[in-house]
């Protein structure tokens, strides 16, 4: 007797145990409204569902969606599952319109399950509910036959964007660009010497009359050292009473102001080394000087060509 009603027990609880699993089994998230209808190819459509888990409960990671297509519009974009503090799972789906119907139509967005397991009890499924949608052509399979609006269409004119200022800062970079490649070939010494015979006093006569035309002692003194310093460049050595000769037998075109250069530097040796204050020519008669040595170098220069 006992044995039977042992063998009974173990009936009922088995049966309880199916109808626990079943109703477990068919649970859903109770999903928030979307907007139904109106979608195209591009939009998305998220949908997003809550429900109570009993304690214990924890979701299975490898029963979580993974993104991938479903069906011929709708491709799964991604799904998450977030646990809330009340004891409630919010699982969120964003699926992405991916084809365009030729009309009208209702879709339904496919069902997503989510597995929970609990250490001694059975599994619990929930669900994602179905939602139906409907997704619109983006034009009309047909086009009123008026005013010629079935026919292909020109292309619109592509508008003219003014260039003007590009060309003018494309010049003034080339421009800057060509100077500067000038200057770096002259520092590397890449440049025939041939070609820089008339630069050092033709940059000094340049760079003198912009001094000042006015007789004061700080002009004289600044153009007396340029044209110094002119010599010293052009002769490739510091050029000094006893060196003249030496300067004149490297640059023989300069013999023609012979006696002009030496009483330039007789006079800058009195003003600098004698303290004599009045012993600098005058500007205008340097300045004639250096134009002078200037024609000098164009001369040199035409015959080295």
């Amino acid at each position: 007797m006992r044995r039977r009603w042992l063998e009974v027990a173990l009936g009922l609880l088995s049966l309880l145990a199916s109808v626990g699993t079943s109703a477990a089994d068919g649970a859903m998230f109770t999903t928030t409204p979307i907007r139904q209808y109106g979608y195209v190819i591009g939009d998305e459509i998220v949908v997003e569902g809550s429900a109570a888990v009993p304690r214990g409960y924890a979701p299975d990671a490898d029963s979580i969606p993974k993104p991938g297509r479903r069906g011929a519009l709708l491709e799964l974009r991604d799904s998450a599952l977030e646990n809330r503090p009340d004891e409630r799972y919010r699982f969120r789906a964003r699926f992405l319109v991916v084809n365009s119907a030729t009309t009208v139509r209702t879709v339904e967005t496919p069902p997503l399950a989510i597995r929970f397991r609990k250490a001694g009890a059975a599994d619990l499924t929930l669900a994602l509910p179905e939602i139906p949608v409907t997704v619109s052509p983006l034009t009309p399979a047909e086009v009123l036959a008026r005013d010629g609006l079935e026919e292909l269409q020109p292309d619109v004119a592509v508008p003219r964007i003014e260039t003007e200022w590009v060309r003018l800062r494309l010049i003034a970079l080339a421009v800057v660009a060509a100077a500067l490649a000038a200057w770096f070939a002259w520092a590397q010494g890449w440049v025939p010497t041939s070609l820089l015979t008339r630069r050092p006093f033709a940059r000094v006569r340049g760079a003198i009359s912009r001094l000042g035309t006015a007789e004061d002692e700080r002009v004289l003194v600044e153009q007396a050292r340029r044209i110094h310093r002119a010599f010293d460049e052009s002769a490739g050595f510091a050029v000094t009473d006893e060196t003249l000769e030496r300067f004149f037998e490297l640059r023989p075109t300069f013999g023609v102001l012979r006696s002009e250069i030496r009483s330039f530097f007789e006079a800058s040796n009195r003003y600098f080394f004698a303290e004599n204050g009045r012993a600098l020519p005058s500007i205008d008669a340097m300045r004639q000087l250096v134009r002078r040595l200037a024609e000098c170098e164009y001369a040199a220069g035409r015959k080295a060509r």
